[in-house]
């Protein structure tokens, strides 16, 4: 573009007008050299100046170096365009400061939590536009960002305070101050970010919040509650959970759950534990294991929890204390397996005496029929009087059996050989017609209760009645 055109306007005007609606610099082709000249042609950014007359050698290098120039302003230009474009878009607050600390710029966030505007803002020192205060004290901090900056090492430093707005806000910000390093390694300026954590910290209070109301309600239960991580380690126990086991909280925190149950239980539990990709809740009877080596019975209602991925996050338990119950059922499984038999045996014992007495009284009858002595009748009468009598002795050990089962019969040190002997005298004086060999035994004794000598009375008793 020559400098000198016909006309009103001449080059320079002209060149200006080109930059401004095409962004297309240009070289001005002059004969003039003159500081005026020279200063208003700068004004339009042009790539190079050709001085008159011309030099065929001289234009090609002013050429090719405006060229490699315009590429490099031309990328250098877009970068900034990007650069521009993204610091104003993120919802982070960035201030950009020289050396000293005075600002030369700062993206909507950073004017929205400060209350300043770029204008304004610009050529002050950060610490007259953002004002710091502690976060725990909620004490200013006077020159902040003087100190942080005078004290600066090669990396950034960050941390957590409150930024006071110029209209009085106080908002709980995270902060970056990082510096900002040339081709050389020296550090023209900072970069200050800040991150507005105000939503953040009132979710954790709200969460907090919960979290305690959800641990007083289950200390107030009266139930066990644990509640287990997706590794099926304890992430938190009630005190009535940890009575239940033995335990103080603090030894059972961490810990898997698998721990403090019975091994019989254990395949059983990490199957509810399983989640197929839903919550589920499921109840089963559990034998946990106490801290002393005992157990106790517990009815768990298992609340299985998925993230939102749909894997497996936890579970929440709950445990009913069913010890008592357990206790009561398997005594009455014990009851049942004794009526029966205890009804087993006297259905056998009575129907074999009753035919054994039927017996013996129609032989009776027979006998009188055919006019047999009394003396043969009275020795019939007297079979049938023995089975009456060892039924009666039936009765009484079924009774005392269920005694014995019961507990009700003390143990005692019985001496078998005089046990034995009495019951050898016994059947001397009842059985007259029966004889008994015994030969007693000193020294053997026993723990036992007296439902033994019972027993020995009824084999007697089952000899007597069958033999012929």
């Amino acid at each position: 573009m020559d400098i000198r055109l016909k006309g009103e306007m001449d080059g320079i005007t002209a060149a200006g007008i080109i930059m401004e609606r095409y962004m297309i610099p240009v070289i001005y082709l002059t004969a003039y050299s003159d500081d005026e000249t020279l200063q208003r042609a700068k004004l339009t950014r042009p790539l190079g100046y050709i001085l008159k007359p011309l030099d065929t050698s001289h234009v090609r290098s002013v050429i090719e170096i405006a060229f490699y120039r315009y590429k490099r302003e031309k990328l250098l230009f877009e970068s900034e365009q990007w650069l521009s474009a993204t610091l104003k878009s993120i919802e982070n607050g960035i201030i950009a400061t020289n050396g000293a600390g005075e600002i030369v710029f700062m993206n909507p966030a950073a004017c929205m939590l400060t209350g300043v505007s770029l204008a304004k803002a610009t050529g002050k020192h950060i610490d007259e536009v953002v004002s710091i205060v502690d976060i725990n004290s909620n004490e200013k901090k006077a020159d902040f960002f003087r100190g942080v900056i005078a004290g600066m090492p090669s990396r950034s430093s960050k941390g957590t305070a409150i930024l006071r707005s110029g209209d009085g806000y106080e908002i709980p910000v995270k902060y970056v101050v990082a510096p900002i390093k040339d081709e050389s390694g020296q550090r023209p300026g900072f970069m200050m970010i800040f991150h507005d954590i105000s939503k953040r910290l009132k979710i954790e209070k709200m969460l907090l919040s919960d979290e305690i109301s959800h641990q007083s309600f289950a200390e107030a239960a009266g139930e066990g509650v644990v509640s287990v991580d997706a590794k099926h380690n304890i992430l938190f126990v009630n005190k009535k959970m940890a009575d239940m086991l033995g335990y103080t909280r603090d030894v059972l925190l961490g810990q898997p759950i698998f721990n403090y149950i019975s091994q019989n239980c254990v395949p059983s539990l990490h199957s509810k534990l399983w989640s197929s990709g839903k919550s589920t809740v499921t109840k089963s009877d559990m034998e946990l294991l106490k801290s002393d080596g005992s157990t106790v019975w517990a009815v768990l209602t298992i609340n299985t929890m998925v993230d939102k991925c749909c894997d497996y996050s936890g579970a929440l338990i709950i445990a009913s204390d069913v010890t008592e119950r357990k206790t009561v059922e398997s005594m009455l499984v014990k009851a049942r397996e004794n009526t029966e038999l205890y009804l087993d045996l006297m259905e056998k014992e009575f129907g074999g005496a009753s035919n054994i007495v039927m017996g013996q009284l129609e032989a009776a009858r027979d006998m009188l029929d055919k006019g047999r002595p009394a003396a043969d009748c009275k020795q019939v009468l007297d079979k049938a009087m023995d089975v009456h009598r060892s039924s009666a002795r039936l009765i009484e050990d079924v009774r005392k059996l269920r005694m014995e089962h019961e507990g009700q019969i003390p143990k005692e040190i019985l001496d078998l050989g005089k046990e034995l002997s009495a019951i050898k005298e016994r059947y001397a004086k009842e059985q007259p017609r029966v004889t008994v060999d015994y030969t007693p035994v000193e020294g053997c004794k026993v723990i036992a209760s007296r439902l033994i000598t019972n027993l020995f009375s009824c084999i007697m008793d089952s000899m007597v009645v069958y033999a012929p």
